[in-house]
């Protein structure tokens, strides 16, 4: 009995060894900032993560997120700061029902749209159940962290709140922001249509990346905007799916104006970061 004790404690000192271990040397090691886009297949889940912070935007369609975060996210961290699902559609929010079985989430940020949908249904039950605050997210809002800012562009303050809407109508209130840190900007466009990107285009300029909507839909990412913000990178978001995302319209488009392009279904996960004041983007991670 008393061997069995002294392997218990000695395998709890092991344990709390490596989290302190973790928690220490993994602080400095990590980066000031990443934005990863989570490979979720065909759905939408992106990460901002600094040293101190985790906020994500979107959950995907299934528990894949939750899987990314589990590998992405250190042992010791089980929080998500804030959590932003850009519109009801069950590609976007999900994911979130397995997250929430896994991680904290302090705050939720949401259209205001609802779905009819038992997808819709179980997530604001867990949402409820976890007691989780609820934002409603309109243009000219701001989230701020640690040099970072996620800054709200779309939708606009009219939108009613609730509202319920048609799928395609949905996708043009779904919420459009601008990540910054430092120099970096990055451009997360959810799965709005042309018509909304054409009311943005007055606030927007040039930015290293591009989260490409509604998954290379050919409704989306128009010349003009691709023309106003000619991003250096193109990031799309996309599994196998029987609508031919991403388009090959969209891919020309992004090809003539230069921007190097990424696939998640292709490169996996993919990480952004800053290396030296350099922005350096590469794939195939977990």
């Amino acid at each position: 009995m008393r061997s069995a004790i002294k392997i218990y404690i000695l395998i709890g000192l092991v344990f709390v060894n490596i989290v302190l271990y973790d928690a220490i040397f993994g602080y400095f090691n990590r980066k000031q900032f990443s934005l990863y886009f989570l490979n979720v297949g065909q759905g939408d889940s992106e990460l901002i993560q600094t040293r101190r912070a985790a906020v994500l935007v979107d959950a995907g369609p299934n528990q894949k997120a939750a899987t990314n975060l589990d590998a992405i996210m250190p042992a010791y961290r089980r929080t998500i700061d804030v959590a932003m699902i850009t519109h009801p559609n069950a590609d976007h929010m999900a994911g979130l029902l397995d997250i929430l079985k896994r991680y904290r989430v302090r705050v939720l940020m949401m259209n205001g749209v609802a779905d009819i949908s038992a997808t819709y249904d179980a997530v604001m039950k867990a949402v409820h159940m976890n007691n989780i605050p609820i934002v409603y997210a309109r243009a000219g809002e701001r989230v701020s962290f640690e040099n970072v800012s996620l800054d709200v562009l779309w939708p606009q303050l009219d939108l009613p709140i609730p509202a319920q809407l048609s799928s395609n109508k949905a996708n043009d209130t779904a919420i459009v922001s601008l990540v910054s840190y430092r120099s970096f900007k990055a451009l997360l466009t959810s799965d709005v249509s042309q018509s909304v990107e054409q009311k943005l285009l007055s606030v927007l300029s040039d930015i290293d990346i591009l989260k490409v909507a509604h998954h290379g839909s050919k409704y989306s990412t128009s010349d003009a905007l691709l023309e106003k913000i000619r991003p250096s990178y193109a990031i799309i978001s996309v599994g196998r799916n029987t609508y031919g995302h991403p388009t090959q319209d969209v891919l020309a488009r992004l090809q003539e104006i230069g921007s190097s392009i990424l696939r998640t279904d292709m490169n996996g996960t993919i990480q952004a970061v800053i290396e030296k004041g350099k922005l350096v983007v590469h794939g195939a991670l977990p």
